[in-house]
């Protein structure tokens, strides 16, 4: 009624190897997705470090900026007034013609 299916010639020992070669491999691969889900983490830790550190240094970069900038204004008001108190110095000391 039924035929015998036979299969190729495959030993019993063949598909033990083969099933322990593709455990093995199985095993490597769980370990090198792990390994790489470990690196690809470390890589955007490192890479949000690295911009915070960015964001950090450019923080500090305005802050200076902003310090020198108010030091430069204070100094052109102080220059202002000085240049305002030679005018009048000159104004007040130039001959009356009349």
């Amino acid at each position: 009624m039924f035929a015998r299916v036979t299969a190729p010639f495959v030993s019993t020992t063949s598909i033990i190897v083969v099933k322990s070669r593709l455990e093995i491999f199985w095993d490597w691969l769980t370990t090198f997705s792990w390994k790489m889900a470990i690196k690809q983490v470390i890589v955007v830790i490192t890479n949000e470090s690295v911009n915070l550190a960015q964001v950090m240094k450019l923080r500090q970069a305005k802050n200076e900026l902003e310090r020198k900038a108010q030091d430069q204004e204070e100094e052109l008001d102080e220059q202002a007034a000085t240049i305002q108190q030679l005018e009048q110095v000159t104004i007040c000391s130039l001959p009356v013609h009349g």
